[in-house]
C-alpha cells in the first residue's frame, strides 16, 4: 500500500508540474487562454506602387498586379507585340524600327578608363527586362 501511495503521489507531482511549465504538447493540449491576442495597430493602407515594390522585393514577383498595368492598352497599342522579348534575335530585326513600352528598373552613369563617360540602364516589361548601354559621340 505504501509503494501504490508514493506512486500516486509521483503522478500527481508530475501533472502539476506540467500544467506549470511553459512546455506545450505535441498534440495541441496545451491551454492557451495565458497568452493575450496581439494588437495590431491602424496604419495606412499602401498605395498602389509600394505595394508592388514590396511583393516584388519580398517574393520576387507581382502578386497583385504589375506596375505597368495602366499602361497596357497603349503598349499593346503602340509598342512591338513581342515587347523586349524581340531583342533576343538581333540578326532577324536589321532594318527594322522597333518600339518598347516599360519601366526603367535601375540606372548607372559610369566613367570608361579612357575617360568617356557612359550609362547603362534596364528596362522591364511585362515578361522580360534587358540592359541597355548608351555612350556620348565625340
Amino acid at each position: 500500500m505504501i509503494k501504490e501511495e508514493a506512486h500516486w503521489r509521483t503522478l500527481c507531482d508530475t501533472e502539476t508540474l506540467g500544467e506549470n511549465s511553459s512546455q506545450v504538447s505535441l498534440f495541441g493540449e496545451a491551454d492557451t487562454s495565458d497568452i493575450p491576442e496581439p494588437n495590431i495597430p491602424e496604419a495606412e493602407e499602401w498605395n498602389i506602387l509600394d505595394k508592388l515594390n514590396k511583393e516584388k522585393e519580398v517574393v520576387g514577383i507581382y502578386i497583385s498586379g504589375h506596375p505597368l498595368d495602366d499602361f497596357r492598352v497603349d503598349m499593346d497599342t503602340f509598342c512591338t507585340k513581342e515587347g523586349l522579348k524581340v531583342l533576343q534575335d538581333l540578326e532577324r530585326l536589321k532594318g527594322r524600327q522597333l518600339s518598347f513600352g516599360g519601366m526603367v528598373t535601375a540606372s548607372e552613369e559610369r566613367i570608361a578608363k579612357n575617360g568617356t563617360r557612359y550609362g547603362n540602364f534596364t528596362v522591364e516589361d511585362y515578361e522580360h527586362s534587358e540592359r541597355f548601354f548608351v555612350f556620348g559621340e565625340e
